[in-house]
């Protein structure tokens, strides 16, 4: 009977484990449709976070468009002062600062873009902003541009104008229905005026650290850093021992003047013979005055301060790489009259490209002037003289083969003519010859060229003395307007060309934030499907004005040591006769020392034969003046003289107290250092050396002010 009981109550209790499964089953799907819940509402609130994000950014980026017209606004306003500025320079009692600033306002106050001024004049000197101008710089036509209008102008407690501020400018962005709103004040600094080399000079004879009279040589030593601080002079300078880098940390070196062998003012970083791969470096704190700075085959100069040059800088060689930083000034100009004269290659400033694989970076440069034009050397031209003048300020060896004239019209049909003999075949040139359209009008040899004179042959003899030569008929240009209007429709009509013949010789890099040129200049671009952009010439006025005042310093320093002293007040034949009383010092023993009140040798004078400096030169010994050469042996701290060559195997280091103290140390005879020289006991006073880098870089012009997001 007991038996019977459970079984029925075990029947009474079928199916609730069944009851049990659905009850978990239920709740675990509950619980599942719960996270999956969470799971989805998380999703939408990062998809609502990023349509916002997305719209944000699309907003910051309008903005951000808005502030980049504004710099272009801002940058053509400043050479447009710069240029106004420059050509009444020095023939105005205004204070060029506060007239460059007025320049400067006038130009952005009148910008347009299109045919809309951004700026409205109102009453007592004030001014509004049109927002439907800036609202035209977004590429996304969906961003509402709005704003005050509202122009605050900021002075400072003389009156002077120091800044304007566009007040309230607001970028609403709608999309997928999301809305952000950007808003921001944009505030445009005034700029300085910068022309500082009007005011160049040095600081007397005590900050040199070496006058050279025939040159400064580094031609010996290996994988070493030679470093020469403060300033120096001398006729030439060349490095050529392989892998040593020669580095001026401070000063200005200057290179000119008298040479003995022709290369008086060149810099010449030259490939040594052993292979090597010498460099030059000029720091940033440090400046370069010379006639031209030639790098050959396997060599590299970095000019990272202040470099003025009146001729060329030349990368000459295969592999040569140049690193241009701060300031560039190439002053060598010439009028259209002069184009053709005797020298007129070696007058016109440019850079020259004209070894293969070489490297050009202009990624440092704040500000590059070229007042002259490149030429084609002429090689053995009997028939025409004179090299071929070519449209540009900055040029590659594969452009000559722009400025040669179209074979077909020429009555010989053929550019280079091979020819036999010392007589030269007779030949016409058709200047109807249509070499391009643009914009719908042909323009025909003739449009760029004279009938007279307007070609320019030049003679090639093959090797081997077959008694063959190669007659190259090239393009002569009546004025350096027509000859850099030419290269600027040839570039267009042959960009890739050009850009492929390029790319063999050089590989540009970084642009210079300020770009004066008297031809055309090449440009790097951020289109990586056209690299190469080419940048027009500036004002001829500009730089005749900038190029006729750097030409004066030069030769003043050339002469005195002294930008603002005169070249024509004095007869010496170089800076070291300018210094040095050469009858006085040739009166003297072979060696004269010079002591100090301790009696330590403070100077010697060398008045024949060649000076070691080595060990057994005394530390003391701060101002050494030889008639020959000076050879560096030993790091050195003071003040080298020589009338020939100082070859620095070592460093030199300028120490002005040292020299002035030396300047009084007397010889046997009691008389100082300072009765063989041609210079006063306050040699320490000195004009200021040339002022720092001009701040024109639009992005610290242009800023943002009480940035806000919603």
């Amino acid at each position: 009977m007991r038996h019977s009981r459970t079984a029925r109550a075990l029947r009474g209790s079928r199916g609730a484990g069944l009851i049990s499964v659905l009850i978990g089953m239920l709740f675990i799907a509950a619980l599942g449709t719960a996270l999956l819940y969470t799971s989805y509402t998380a999703y939408r609130i990062k998809l609502i976070e990023r349509g916002s994000r997305q719209n944000f950014y699309t907003a910051e980026s309008a903005m951000s468009e808005i502030r980049s017209g504004l710099q272009k606004a801002v940058t053509e306003s400043v050479a447009s002062a710069y240029t106004e500025v420059l050509e009444t320079y020095g023939q105005s009692s205004e204070n060029t600062d506060t007239a460059f600033r007025a320049a400067f306002l006038s130009a952005l106050t009148a910008w347009t873009s299109g045919s809309e001024h951004l700026f409205n004049p109102g009453p007592g000197g004030s001014y509004t902003y049109d927002p439907a101008v800036l609202a035209a710089f977004p590429s996304d036509t969906a961003a509402a541009v709005s704003g005050a209008g509202e122009v605050l102008l900021r002075r400072d407690a003389s009156g002077q104008m120091q800044s304007l501020v566009l007040r309230g400018i607001r970028v609403d962005y709608s999309s997928g229905g999301y809305e952000n709103t950007v808003s921001a004040d944009i505030a445009v600094s005034m700029p300085a005026f910068s022309y500082t080399l009007s005011e160049y000079s040095l600081n007397g004879v005590p900050e040199f650290a070496v006058i050279a009279d025939k040159g400064l040589s580094q031609t010996s030593g290996g994988n070493v850093e030679l470093v020469l601080k403060g300033n120096a002079y001398a006729g030439k300078v060349t490095l050529q021992y392989a892998n040593n880098t020669f580095r001026i940390t401070g000063g200005t070196l200057i290179c000119g003047g008298n040479a003995a062998d022709g290369r008086t003012g060149v810099v010449s970083v030259s490939d040594a013979a052993a292979g090597g791969t010498p460099r030059l470096q000029i720091d940033g704190s440090a400046a370069l005055w010379a006639k031209r700075v030639e790098v050959n085959g396997g060599s590299s100069a970095a000019l990272l301060g202040d470099t003025y040059l009146a001729d060329d800088l030349e990368l000459a060689g295969n592999s040569a790489n140049v690193s241009l930083g701060g300031r560039y000034y190439g002053f060598g100009y010439l009028s259209d009259s002069e184009l053709y004269g005797a020298g007129a290659a070696a007058a016109s400033s440019s850079i020259l490209v004209n070894g293969m694989n070489t490297k050009l970076d202009l990624t440092g440069l704040n500000d590059l002037m070229l007042a002259g034009n490149s030429y084609i050397s002429k090689g053995d031209d009997t028939a025409s003289g004179g090299d071929v003048l070519m449209g540009q300020s900055i040029s590659v060896k594969s452009d000559q083969r722009a400025y040669l004239i179209p074979a077909e019209s020429i009555s010989l049909k053929a550019n280079p003519y091979l020819f036999s003999g010392d007589t030269a075949p007779l030949y016409d040139v058709d200047l109807n010859t249509v070499l391009w359209t643009i914009g719908g009008v042909k323009k025909t040899l003739g449009d760029y060229v004279d009938s007279a004179g307007g070609v320019k042959t030049v003679y090639v003899p093959l090797r081997g003395n077959s008694g063959q030569r190669l007659l190259y008929f090239f393009m002569q240009f009546r004025t350096k307007d027509k000859a850099n209007e030419y290269f600027r429709d040839y570039f267009s009509q042959n960009t890739d060309r050009v850009n492929d013949y390029l790319s063999s010789y050089v590989t540009l890099s970084g642009s210079a934030r300020s770009v004066q040129t008297d031809g055309n200049a090449y440009a790097v671009t951020s289109d990586a499907a056209n690299p190469l952009t080419l940048l027009s010439g500036a004002s001829q006025s500009v730089l005749h004005i900038s190029a006729g005042r750097l030409a004066q310093m030069y030769a003043n320093l050339c002469a005195t040591l002294s930008a603002n002293r005169s070249a024509a007040s004095t007869t010496a034949a170089s800076p070291f006769d300018y210094v040095v009383k050469t009858d006085a010092v040739n009166a003297l023993p072979d060696t004269t020392e010079f002591l100090d009140g301790t009696g330590s040798v403070a100077a010697l004078i060398v008045h024949s034969g060649r000076y070691v400096v080595d060990a057994g030169t005394p530390d003391t010994a701060h101002v050494i003046l030889c008639t020959g050469d000076i050879l560096v042996d030993r790091e050195y701290h003071g003040l080298l003289i020589a009338g020939g060559t100082v070859e620095m195997n070592q460093s030199v280091y300028v120490s002005p107290e040292d020299v002035k103290t030396a300047f009084s140390a007397k010889n046997a005879e009691g008389k100082m250092l300072l009765d063989y020289l041609n210079i006063n006991a306050d040699v320490g006073s000195g004009g200021s050396t040339a002022g720092g880098v001009t701040s024109w870089a639009p992005d610290a012009m242009v800023s943002y002010e009480n940035w806000t997001k919603d």
